[in-house]
């Protein structure tokens, strides 16, 4: 995902997430994301609430890149490495 499409013309995020992330705690979407699971499957809760989940994912989503970008984390070099290291962990029986 390009950080273009997060960050303004003028350098500003489009969140509503401080820049000063260590001053903040976390914000309620992740849980607020799970509450749709709660107390449904997976599947009854992608139809009955399905544009909710979409925003709170999206929600999700912006707080970890402005995270990632504080922190100067490159996103995909450690998807990569976390997936390589599941890998060895715990890898496909043939």
């Amino acid at each position: 995902m390009s950080k273009k499409r997060l960050i303004g013309t003028e350098g500003q995020v489009h969140c509503p997430i401080s820049r000063n992330l260590s001053l903040r705690p976390l914000p309620p979407s992740p849980s607020k994301l799970l509450e749709d699971f709660h107390w449904k499957s997976s599947e009854e809760a992608a139809v009955d609430t399905r544009q909710n989940i979409k925003e709170e994912m999206a929600d999700v989503l912006f707080y970890l890149v402005q995270l990632a970008d504080s922190l100067d984390v490159d996103l995909e070099e450690e998807v990569y490495k976390k997936l390589e290291k599941n890998n060895v962990k715990y890898p496909v029986s043939k």
